[in-house]
């Protein structure tokens, strides 16, 4: 992953992220590259979320919230793929 963003950026967006899914994951690791991936392509990590078939993809309208991205968007995305 490239460092492209400022400092102040990646680190409101990876307080934002952990906010979002606090009690939710336990890898903070992920949190974090998960926030850079949000800051890069919202539209595409919330896709992503909403086709993963384990318990975290009941995150996915939270992220999508978070992102700007409405949710009946990634719905229909998802139906046409």
């Amino acid at each position: 992953m490239s460092n492209e963003s400022n400092h102040a950026g990646r680190e409101f967006s990876h307080a934002k992220f952990c906010a979002v899914t606090r009690g939710k994951l336990k890898d903070r690791g992920w949190q974090r590259d998960m926030a850079k991936a949000v800051e890069r392509s919202p539209t595409s990590v919330c896709l992503w979320l909403a086709g993963l078939r384990v318990p975290g993809r009941s995150l996915w309208p939270a992220i999508a919230v978070y992102c700007g991205v409405e949710v009946e968007e990634i719905t229909r995305k998802r139906r046409t793929k």
